[in-house]
Formats: structure tokens, sequence, C-alpha cells
């Protein structure tokens, strides 16, 4: 399987043919050869690389390809998730995935990289590895805005905790940001924990000299201000909303002295 992975990339005009022989291939091993692929490193690398290399060029073949990923993490030792998010840079091809078939109405697509995301997120340490835990939870944000996960309570309650424990000393910028955004905050199937989440993304933002126009920024001032003053959302949300609001008036001061 790996010899076929390999020969994917150098003979592109083969992917369908390719993609069938890994999707069938465990008819020709025996259980334990197959059970042993789960613990493959080298195996479950070579999966991921594929499925990036064919998100642009094969939608069809990306999705049965992350449909195998789902099965093998499902099964996969904690060495081997350590390894993938560790080396491999796993979390971030998600990212970049997810932002690139968002647009797709390929849901199920989406679905598999939540199922991923999931997975993955229970062996990052929120608070040596920062970058990566925002980074998941900016991809499960971004599904939950779109409807695209199937268990909503269990990720509304993760992100929730996210949101409790994530300090402002600890924000980070993120790539995208504004997708992300764009997508949390028009989004209607929004919860709490979802616009909390949006808001301490806005929060990161407006602290970069990368925000974007004055448009976008005044979008971002009308938006908080909006959740801020509706009671629909808790208590918590709005007070969240007023700390956006009263970072960016601040931030406005200092441009006018």
């Amino acid at each position: 399987m790996e010899k076929t992975i390999e020969l994917s990339c150098q003979y592109p005009e083969n992917l369908q043919g390719i993609t069938l022989v890994l999707i069938g291939a465990h008819r020709y091993m025996t259980l334990d050869l197959y059970t042993t692929l789960f613990t493959d490193i080298k195996m479950v690398k070579g999966l991921f690389e594929y499925a990036h290399y064919l998100i642009k060029i094969d939608t069809p073949s990306y999705q049965q390809i992350m449909e195998i990923i789902v099965s093998h993490l499902n099964q996969a030792s904690e060495n081997t998730l350590n390894y993938l998010v560790s080396n491999c840079q796993v979390m971030e091809k998600c990212y970049e995935q997810v932002m690139i078939i968002s647009k797709s109405p390929a849901k199920d697509s989406q679905k598999n990289l939540s199922k991923i995301v999931l997975r993955l997120i229970t062996i990052i340490n929120q608070n040596d590895e920062k970058a990566l835990a925002f980074m998941a939870y900016s991809i499960l944000s971004l599904l939950l805005a779109k409807n695209l996960i199937e268990d909503r309570e269990y990720v509304n309650t993760v992100l929730e905790e996210f949101n409790d424990s994530w300090g402002r000393s600890n924000i980070l910028d993120c790539q995208n940001v504004t997708d992300v955004l764009d997508v949390i905050f028009t989004s209607e199937h929004a919860t709490d924990a979802l616009i909390c989440f949006g808001l301490i993304l806005m929060s990161t933002f407006v602290n970069t000299k990368g925000y974007g126009s004055k448009e976008y920024w005044n979008w971002m001032k009308t938006t908080s201000s909006g959740i801020r003053n509706n009671e629909k959302w808790t208590k918590k949300t709005r007070e969240s909303a007023s700390s956006v609001l009263n970072k960016m008036s601040t931030i406005e001061e200092e441009w006018i002295s």
C-alpha cells in the first residue's frame, strides 16, 4: 500500500484506479496484516499526504481516502497520533483542507474532517501546543457554524471548555481568519460557544495589522455591538462582545494620538 501511494503522485493520470486499489486492499489481506496497518505510522502519514494531494484535483477520490483515514485513526495508537500531530503537520493540513472544502457541497468530506480533528485533539496539550489547539478549534468552529458536525452537542461542549480555559495572553494569530469569522457570525446554526470562540478570534485579529480594510474593521464593530445588545445571547457572550469593543476603542484612540 505504501508503494501504491508513492506511485499515485508519479502517475496522476491513474488517480482513480490507484484510489480503488487503496480502498479495496483490505480484501486481499489477512485480518492481522490489515490490523497492523493502523499502527503503521508511515502508512497513515502517506494517506494524509495523498489526501492533501487529491483535494484540489479529484474531490471524489479525496472523499474516499478521507474515509479510510477516519477508519485508521479510530484504531490508531496514541503514539501514532502523537507522531502525526508533532511530525507530519496533519493539523495544518486539515486546516488548509477545511478552508478549501468549506465552499464545497460535498458534506461527507467535511464531516470526515471533523471526525479526524476530534480524534487528534485528544492528544494535543493545549498549554504546550497552543497554535495546534487554536487551529483545531478553528476547524471545529467553522464546521459547527456550517452544521456539518454529527454530534453538535458534544462539539459545542468541547468548544465551551476551550473558551473557558483559553486565557487572553495565550491568543495566537490564525491564518484565513476572515473566512472563519465570516462563517461564524453569519451562521444560522450559531451557539453561544461558537459566538464566544468567534469573539476570541476577533479579539486576536484586531491586535494585528492584517485585519484588512476600514470597512472590515467597521463590520467587526457592528457585529460585536449587535451581539452585546442582543439578549438572545448569554451574559457571558455579551460581555465577551463588550471586551472586543473596548479593545477596538483603545486601538482607535491610539490611532488618533
